[in-house]
């Protein structure tokens, strides 16, 4: 199913998970650090995202990286700027880059390239 799983859950909301393994494979940063860096300018703009443990050891490495698994990541969108509207059109977005990129995807989504959207 594609790089994002879409959920829909009535009592908070929509929201898209990204698995840790599927993240890993980008080879893009993992250190918690950076990426909470990364996530807290994202809720100036009423995106929430949260790195979720599955697991209580080893879902982060000695060194502060994210662990290839035992996490995932859930973004949700606040109601105010379209909430669930927001999440189904970035869940089509993503699942048209991963038909056309497949293990690629979510390079193209992580720099917002968007001529998926406009491509026939």
């Amino acid at each position: 199913m594609g790089f994002w799983q879409g959920e829909l859950k009535k009592e908070d909301g929509s929201h898209l998970v990204l698995d840790s393994e599927t993240y890993s494979s980008q080879q893009i940063s993992s250190y918690y650090s950076k990426v909470q860096a990364y996530i807290s300018l994202l809720e100036k703009y009423g995106v929430q995202c949260d790195i979720v443990p599955l697991q209580e050891k080893d879902w982060m490495t000695p060194k502060g990286a994210l662990s290839n698994t035992g996490w995932l990541m859930r973004l949700t969108i606040d109601k105010k700027i379209g909430g669930g509207l927001i999440v189904k059109a970035l869940k089509n977005y993503a699942l048209k880059l991963d038909e056309k990129y497949g293990n690629n995807a979510f390079r193209y989504f992580s720099k917002g390239d968007m001529r998926i959207m406009i491509m026939n």
